[in-house]
């Protein structure tokens, strides 16, 4: 299907989206038609760049938003562990945060089964190359919250909670 927009390779995939224009339903690319995966005339499809997940896994970008306490820790000089590693790591991107506390920083991304557990996802999220510089006392330190048009927005609780019965979705 994407050799007709003249695309190749696996660095994109086609979704169905709603009435509004947002993507939803991710379709397979497995030598299934479009009448195979039950598009109808009439309905849109968009073009997405990146590959998609392995069925069964969710792929997240991982960002850190600094807070203003950060920040203004950061210039105070506070130096216990953990607010000397979240600085360090703050400062190693530069000086551009201190203009702009709005400013995001992309740590990585990671793919997980979506059988996981929230615990699973913070142990994987500190195995990140740029957050090995932090060493946390325990993961019930690390706040994850999910992003809704690139603000941080519900904050993703209960250790012991699946990413499936939180519903997470890939970012793709």
């Amino acid at each position: 299907m994407l050799s007709i927009a003249g695309l190749n390779g696996d660095a994109w995939h086609l979704r169905k989206t709603n009435w509004c224009g947002e993507p939803t339903e991710q379709l397979s690319l497995d030598g299934v038609t479009i009448d195979d995966e039950n598009v109808k005339h009439g309905e849109n499809l968009i073009i997405m760049e990146g590959r998609l997940p392995v069925k069964g896994y969710l792929t997240f970008s991982i960002w850190l938003f600094p807070t203003f306490e950060n920040i203004s820790n950061s210039k105070r000089g506070s130096m216990d562990d953990l607010s000397f590693g979240i600085e360090s790591l703050i400062q190693s991107f530069g000086d551009t945060l201190n203009n702009d506390i709005n400013k995001s920083i992309k740590l990585g991304d990671v793919e997980i089964s979506n059988e996981s557990t929230v615990a699973d996802l913070k142990n994987y999220i500190l195995t990140l190359p740029s957050l090995s510089g932090i060493s946390l006392p325990s993961i019930r330190y690390l706040r994850l919250q999910g992003l809704d048009n690139g603000r941080p927005s519900r904050i993703i609780r209960g250790l012991s909670n699946t990413l499936k019965k939180l519903k997470m979705q890939s970012d793709h």
